[in-house]
Order: structure tokens, then C-alpha cells, then sequence
């Protein structure tokens, strides 16, 4: 039987060569596609915010901002509330403290705040008004006020032209007419002293010897006074509602 022929050694290799072509390269992995197209963005640098992500930072932003602005302005109420009531509590001690000095002279005076009428009516004008508070210290008065001056019996203005001074500001000073030559000098000097701020007038109702009224103030003294009288007329002047006058 005729054997068969054996390639030639150089035939298999050729053929090997031509049967495989050039060498193949490896696929790809996954992993590493997914690396190559992640490569794709610089290196290190992250994905911005979103929208929703925006949103939410503008609106804790507000939320500070509004935080901050209800603290701001509470802590401006309370130092408000604070200094009115720091201004309050001053404002009484020192009027304490004045009622005391104005009472604890020699002259037993005692000190009020009355007048007649009521708050709507210190400002009317009417042609003869009456009052039940003796000396009167404000109330409804004359069109025309009493003007500056020292003032003996039986030229006297009126109540009510008095008490429309007062609205000015002045201070009246009242006296029993029958006091001592020497009160009676005293009296002269404290209207040397405060000029055509203090209105001297005599007034024979008086219980006592003297009584200083400014508007909605009174002292009223069983004894003359002039450092008191001094004092009230130095704190009392020119604190009527019409200024301008003195």
C-alpha cells in the first residue's frame, strides 16, 4: 500500500503562520473600558452641584441671614427696653430726691401735683373759669395771659390769667398779705433773683404763708421758704406745654 507523504517541517510552520496571522492582542476588560472613559475628565476634579443641591444651600444660606437678623433686632429691643426703664427708674429717684429737698426746709411745705379739669380740657380758653384747687396750678384759663411782675393787694390779675402764664411757663409765687417787713424783703429778692420768671401775687385764701405753683406743680408752705421757693422755681421754670416765653 503506498504510504502517505509527510508535510515538509517547513510546510506545517508556514502553514501554522498563515493560519493564525499576526499575533492577537488582548481584549479589553470591562473594568478597564470603564477606567479609560472615566479618564476622559482632568484628573481630580469632582462633578459640580446640582440643582437641587443649589437650591437647598441658597435656602440654609436664608435661614442664617433671617436667624441672624431676629437676633440683631431682639437684642436692640431689649437694650431699648432696658435703657427705658434704667431712664425711668433714674427719672423717679432723682424726683424722689428733689420732693425731698423741696419738703425738708424749715418751712413745713408740702409738695402735690394737683390742678382742676382734666387732661382734654388744660388748654381751653374761656372767659371766667373758677377752680376748686387753691392756689390753682392748671386747668382751662383766659384767652390772655397774666404778664411778669411783683404784684401788691388790690392789683391782682386773675386766676385765669394766671394759670395761662403757667401754661407758659412761669412760676407763681403767692403770699399771705399781711407777712413780716422782713418776708416781705424776701420776697423782693427772690424777684430780684429770677426776674420775669417768677410772678409774685398776693392771696389772702392761703393757708399758709406762702405757695409756689408752676404748671401742674405745687408747694405749698406754712412757713416762708425762699430756699425752697429758690429751688422749686430753678427746677419748675419753663416746663409749661406753650414754651418760648421766658
Amino acid at each position: 500500500m503506498p504510504q502517505a507523504k509527510r508535510p515538509a517541517a517547513g510546510s506545517k510552520a508556514k502553514g501554522a503562520a498563515r493560519s493564525t496571522g499576526k499575533p492577537a492582542r488582548p481584549a479589553k476588560s470591562t473594568k478597564a473600558s470603564k477606567a479609560s472613559k472615566a479618564g476622559s475628565r482632568p484628573a481630580g476634579k469632582a462633578a459640580g452641584p446640582t440643582r437641587s443641591e443649589r437650591l437647598d444651600a441658597a435656602r440654609r444660606q436664608r435661614q442664617r441671614r433671617g436667624l441672624y437678623l431676629r437676633l440683631v433686632l431682639g437684642a436692640a429691643v431689649l437694650a431699648a427696653i432696658g435703657a427705658s426703664v434704667y431712664a425711668g427708674a433714674t427719672s423717679q429717684n432723682q424726683d424722689r430726691s428733689l420732693v425731698a429737698d423741696l419738703t425738708s426746709g424749715p418751712g413745713d411745705c408740702a409738695y402735690d401735683t394737683k390742678f382742676d379739669g382734666t387732661t382734654r380740657t388744660q388748654s381751653a380758653h374761656v372767659p371766667s373759669p373758677t377752680y376748686t384747687v387753691d392756689p390753682p396750678a392748671g386747668g382751662a384759663h383766659e384767652p390772655s395771659a397774666a404778664p411778669p411782675g411783683f404784684y401788691n393787694p388790690g392789683n391782682v390779675p386773675s386766676d385765669g390769667k394766671l394759670v395761662h402764664a403757667m401754661e407758659h411757663g412761669f412760676v407763681v409765687l403767692w403770699y399771705q398779705p399781711d407777712l413780716s417787713p422782713e418776708d416781705r424783703r424776701e420776697l423782693e429778692k427772690l424777684s430780684d433773683r429770677f426776674g420775669r420768671e417768677l410772678i409774685v401775687v398776693p392771696r389772702i385764701s392761703l393757708e399758709g404763708e406762702a405757695a409756689v405753683t408752676a404748671w401742674h406743680r405745687r408747694l405749698v408752705c406754712r412757713q416762708l421758704d425762699p430756699e425752697a421757693v429758690g429751688l422749686f422755681t430753678t427746677s419748675f421754670k419753663d416746663q409749661g406745654p406753650e414754651k418760648g416765653f421766658l
